[in-house]
C-alpha cells in the first residue's frame, strides 16, 4: 500500500467513534447530575483522553501523503493502535444515565479506571509504532514525553490513595495541556513522531 487515503479513512472512523463515545458519556453524566454524585477525577481524565484523541488525530493528518512505509502489517498495527483510544473513551464513563444515588467515583474506581490502563498502553505502544514504522530513534526527546505520558495514568490506576490520584490527575492535566499547545507546531507530535523531512 503506497497511498495514505485508506489508512487515514480508517483511522478517522475509529477516532470519530471514540470521540463520539466520549461525548455521549459526558452527556450521560451531565443528565445524571441531579440524582447521582458527580466526581471531578474521571471528568479530568475524560478531558485528558479527549485531548489525546485530538492530538493524535492532528498528528495523523500531518503524515506526508508520500510516506512509503505502508504495508498490510503496518496498516493493521496502526489501526489497532488507534483502537486503544476508542477503548479508553468507551470504558471511562458510564454508557447511560446513572440511576439515583449512583456514584461516579464508585463507577470510576470499579470500571472506569481500566481506561487508564489502555491509555498507558497507547502511549507505550506509540514508542513501538514510532520506532518500527516511522523509523524514529528511541533516544530522542519524544521518547521521554511518551514515557511520562505512560507513567501518569499507571500511577492513578494502581494507587489506592485518593490524594495521590488527585495530585497525579492535576499534574497530568497540566502536562497534557502543554503537549496539546506544543503539538500545534507540526514539527512536534510526540505521540506519533514520524519524520517530517522527505
Amino acid at each position: 500500500m503506497t497511498g495514505f487515503t485508506p489508512v487515514s479513512t480508517i483511522i478517522s472512523m475509529v477516532l470519530g467513534l471514540g470521540v463520539t463515545r466520549m461525548l455521549l458519556g459526558l452527556i450521560a453524566v451531565f443528565r445524571s447530575r441531579h440524582r447521582a454524585h458527580i466526581d471531578w477525577l474521571p471528568l479530568a481524565w475524560a478531558a485528558i483522553i479527549f485531548l489525546t484523541q485530538m492530538q493524535y488525530w492532528w498528528a495523523v493528518t500531518h503524515i506526508p501523503p508520500e510516506f512509503q512505509g505502508w504495508s498490510f502489517e503496518s496498516f493493521v498495527a496502526l489501526t489497532g493502535f488507534t483502537g486503544l483510544l476508542f477503548v479508553c473513551g468507551a470504558l471511562l464513563l458510564p454508557p447511560a444515565e446513572m440511576p439515583e444515588r449512583e456514584n461516579l467515583r464508585t463507577f470510576f474506581e470499579t470500571e472506569g479506571k481500566w481506561a487508564l490502563l489502555f491509555l498507558a498502553l497507547f502511549f507505550a505502544l506509540s514508542l513501538v509504532v514510532n520506532v518500527f514504522y516511522f523509523r524514529v530513534g528511541l533516544f530522542e526527546p519524544w521518547a521521554l514525553l511518551n514515557l511520562i505520558a505512560t507513567v501518569l495514568p499507571l500511577v492513578v490506576f494502581f494507587s489506592s490513595s485518593r490524594a495521590v490520584r488527585a495530585a497525579i490527575t492535576l499534574a497530568a492535566l497540566a502536562y497534557y495541556a502543554v503537549i496539546l499547545v506544543a503539538s500545534s507546531d507540526e514539527r512536534f507530535t510526540p505521540f506519533l513522531a514520524y519524520p517530517f523531512e522527505k
